[in-house]
């Protein structure tokens, strides 16, 4: 029986954590235990990559058991729906509806429960704004309260961001891929991280014959991705989709880097971290599909227009707004 230990940061910043997920991956024991004795701290990238990794283990008809895993690791984790039913069990206990500031750990195999899905990381991520009045009067044109505009902005941005794993994801041999989504607010930090994760074909294969890819390496694919319209499925010929306009990624990586924080994508073996006046670049252990995770200031989202953002991109002349006025 193979034993894998897993490190105490389960976060994009973790080469090791990585580095850990590589191995089981590896491994061609049936039998795999986790030794968690170490693990600490656990974003929602680090949720939905372990989901994902307990969703392969499933498949490949491997048996998964975990060693030293803390009590209040053990709850947060069940708590999230990260862990396998059979794991979690010991650490399941009462949950209170926190809608406003997450979403546990959800996985969608059909296009169709994306947009659900979005509402729900919409939700969380505008959470209860400073400043936003309850009783406010909805806006004549759009019949919508100040923070309910946003909602419906960001959940328009996640959507994209869920369709593209789905489509782009499922390509070259990779029909079955899925994708994991999850939210957290960190209330003594103030911020809140968002993930999309998927298990498909990874950014590079998916964007291998663009014409701007000029080096085939996962690094530039991931940076080309976060340019406008680039993961829309209309730029790369994939299918004829009016609902998916490509800007979900570029979208959301300003929306983080004006509200403060950053975007961390990891996709085969290249991770980027977006910064305000950085952008940062490293290789990593394989991962064949595609990770992201945003990190935003709540205080600072207020003040930023996603309509606005979307506006300002190249091209919304030709297919404007959709749904945002």
């Amino acid at each position: 029986m193979a034993t894998h230990a897993l490190p105490d940061q389960l976060t994009p910043d973790s080469v090791p954590f990585l580095a850990c997920l590589d191995a089981i991956y590896q491994d061609p024991d049936v039998h795999i235990t986790l030794d968690c004795s170490q693990v600490r701290f656990v974003t929602p990238f680090g949720l939905c990559l372990m989901a994902t990794l307990f969703d392969w283990l499933e498949q490949e008809g491997k048996q998964a058991t975990h060693i030293g895993l803390a009590a209040n690791v053990g709850s947060y984790l069940a708590r999230m729906n990260c862990l396998p039913e059979a794991l979690a069990e010991p650490f399941v206990g009462p949950r209170n509806n926190r809608a406003d500031a997450l979403v546990e750990v959800q996985v969608i195999s059909d296009r169709g429960e994306a947009d659900m899905a979005a509402q729900k990381l919409a939700q969380a991520f505008v959470g209860r704004l400073p400043g936003t009045d309850p009783l406010a009067v909805p806006d004549e044109m759009t019949g919508l309260k100040p923070g309910e505009a946003e909602e419906e902005a960001l959940a328009y941005i996640f959507t994209e961001l869920i369709d593209n794993s789905l489509t782009h994801g499922r390509q070259h041999g990779f029909g079955n891929a899925k994708v994991w989504v999850a939210a957290q607010y960190y209330p003594g930090k103030g911020h809140i991280r968002l993930a999309v994760v998927d298990n498909g074909c990874g950014l590079l294969r998916s964007l291998k014959n663009h014409p701007r890819l000029a080096d085939k390496t996962d690094i530039e694919a991931i940076k080309l991705a976060l340019e406008p319209r680039v993961s829309g499925n209309r730029d790369v010929g994939l299918i004829d989709d009016s609902h998916n306009q490509g800007v979900g990624l570029s979208v959301s990586s300003e929306l983080a880097i004006r509200a403060g924080g950053r975007v961390d994508i990891l996709s085969g073996q290249g991770a980027v971290k977006k910064l305000r006046n950085a952008l940062h670049t490293w290789p990593v252990p394989a991962w064949h599909g595609t990770a992201i995770e945003m990190t935003v200031f709540r205080k600072q989202l207020g003040g930023v227009r996603v309509s606005s953002l979307i506006r300002e991109l190249p091209g919304y002349e030709q297919v404007g707004m959709l749904r945002f006025t």
